[in-house]
């Protein structure tokens, strides 16, 4: 993250903060963008890793109703597959939390 100093000291005091008040912290889009793209990158054993830094991180935390999730989920697979050509996409949604007994979950059949 290209931060100053003092937006970084800032950013660790509210992180800081959240941890001591509530055991957690969220992240911002940015930081999971950058987080998901440098994960990607140092992947060793994936030969589309060269592509890390087009990866497009789509931050849809706020999204927690099983319509609203699927609809996302037909967005994502249609930004991925456009137009023949293939976009590396990532979908983040809320995590679990340590109080709720099940998260976002997809099944298949």
């Amino acid at each position: 993250l290209n931060w100053s100093k003092a937006k970084k000291d800032q950013r660790m005091m509210t992180i800081e903060h959240e941890i001591a008040v509530t055991g957690e912290y969220q992240q911002t889009s940015e930081e999971i963008e950058l987080g998901a793209r440098l994960a990607w990158r140092n992947s060793a054993k994936c030969i589309g890793r060269i592509s890390w830094n087009t990866l497009q991180v789509r931050d849809r935390r706020r999204v927690t109703g099983p319509t609203e999730i699927f609809q996302e989920v037909e967005e994502h697979l249609r930004i991925a597959t456009a137009q023949t050509n293939i976009q590396s996409v990532m979908t983040v949604f809320k995590p679990k939390k340590v109080t709720e007994a099940l998260g976002t979950r997809f099944w298949s059949s």
